[in-house]
C-alpha cells in the first residue's frame, strides 16, 4: 500500500503554502532557525503534520522534518494573520486608459 503526505496551507484562508525566510523572522516558532529559507506544512495519511524547514547550516542547504502538533498549527496561523493585518495594503496605479482619457478631456477643456 502506497501513503502520500499532502502539503497544507499555513493559514485559514489557504493562500500561504510556503513560510520564507522574511516571515519567519516575525514568527516565534522560528526564532532557532536564523538561516531558514523557507518552511512548508504536510499532512501525514495518519492525519498527524509534519513541518519540513529548509536552513542554510555550514554553508550548505539542510531539511529537517519536525513533528507539529494541532496547537502549534494554530499559533502558526494566529502569527501569519498579525503579520498580514500590520502589512501596509501596498497601492498600484493602473494607468493603461490615461492615453484616451487625458486627449478627450483636453478636447472637451
Amino acid at each position: 500500500m502506497i501513503s502520500y503526505e499532502i502539503q497544507v496551507p499555513f493559514d485559514s484562508s489557504a493562500k500561504i503554502y510556503e513560510i520564507d525566510s522574511a516571515q519567519a523572522q516575525l514568527i516565534d516558532f522560528f526564532k532557532n532557525y536564523p538561516a531558514l529559507h523557507k518552511a512548508l506544512l504536510f499532512l501525514q495519511p495518519d492525519s498527524s503534520y509534519v513541518i519540513e524547514i529548509y536552513s542554510q547550516r555550514d554553508g550548505q542547504l539542510v531539511k529537517q522534518r519536525l513533528s507539529i502538533t494541532p496547537e502549534e498549527i494554530s499559533h502558526l496561523k494566529q502569527a501569519l494573520a498579525s503579520i498580514k493585518i500590520e502589512e501596509k495594503p501596498k497601492i498600484v496605479l493602473e494607468r493603461s486608459g490615461y492615453r484616451e482619457f487625458s486627449g478627450s478631456s483636453f478636447v472637451f477643456c
